[in-house]
């Protein structure tokens, strides 16, 4: 396992435990080139739009609503 701590705002940071596999998906996902790395923004682009899907999809949307307030 690696760790990366990722600054996502002034003094805010992501810390994440992963595998190689990880940042695999992370390039099939956003379509990242062999040849290029994946950079820290990818990876917040990936567990952003990782969350949103799964919000967007919730099942039980007033367990969504009771504790993701939207006016913050």
């Amino acid at each position: 396992m690696e760790k990366k701590k990722i600054e996502i705002s002034d003094n805010n940071f992501l810390e994440i435990e992963y595998k190689a596999d990880f940042l695999q998906a992370v390039r099939e996902h956003l379509e990242i080139p062999k040849d290029k790395g994946v950079t820290d923004e990818d990876i917040k682009e990936f567990v952003y739009k990782s969350f949103k899907n799964s919000l967007d999809n919730a099942q039980d949307a007033e367990y969504v609503d009771e504790f993701m307030p939207t006016d913050f």
